[in-house]
């Protein structure tokens, strides 16, 4: 019980992190809802990145590009945003086929055990999908991909908790910093 309850404690740093910056895109009200899904992915990920261990190389390739996507957010946000989403779409949908495709290759060796490059079209897709990945060695990206696969388990936990809590008080408003204390509260018992 013990380890779930030290999650739940990083659990609600991150929404601790995320609730207000949730609100400030809620206050905007934009009404393009690409606009809006990118901001709440933007949040998302800084919110992430905040949480996290600040000395992996993947937080800090990931406040990189955040900062990145920022200063462009700012620039573009208005020009061309059709255009963009569906370039991206088919960028995403592109990704998603080459990743398909790699892992559920179940060729990695032929020719009587010959190596024929299949691992290192897997450890490119991995380097494409962990942020920083590019420029890291190989066993530098198999911690950091562990190190990065705990801290989106927490995100979702995070994200899964709030959707859960507002599921549940739809009917009316409710503070969210309650189902955070009751949380809290229920790890202290346990410890």
């Amino acid at each position: 019980m013990e380890g779930k309850c030290s999650n739940m404690s990083r659990v609600r740093v991150y929404l601790t992190h995320f609730l207000p910056e949730l609100q400030k895109i809620q206050r905007r009200r934009s009404s393009l809802s690409t606009q809006r899904q990118r901001a709440i992915r933007f949040a998302a990920d800084m919110c992430l990145a905040r949480t996290a261990n600040k000395g992996s190389a993947w937080t800090r390739a990931l406040n990189l590009r955040l900062m990145r996507r920022e200063k462009t957010m700012t620039n573009t946000m208005m020009i061309k945003k059709k255009k963009s989403c569906q370039l991206r779409r088919g960028r995403m949908i592109t990704l998603a086929r080459k990743m398909r495709s790699a892992f559920l290759d179940p060729k990695c060796c032929n020719n009587g055990g010959h190596y024929d490059g299949a691992i290192d079209r897997r450890l490119r897709t991995l380097q494409k999908i962990v942020p920083g990945g590019k420029k890291m060695e190989v066993h530098t990206l198999f911690q950091e991909t562990a190190d990065y696969i705990l801290n989106l388990q927490m995100q979702v936990q995070g994200l899964e908790a709030l959707a859960d809590f507002y599921t549940a008080n739809s009917a009316g408003r409710v503070d969210e910093s309650l189902a955070l204390q009751q949380r809290s509260a229920s790890c202290a018992a346990h410890a």
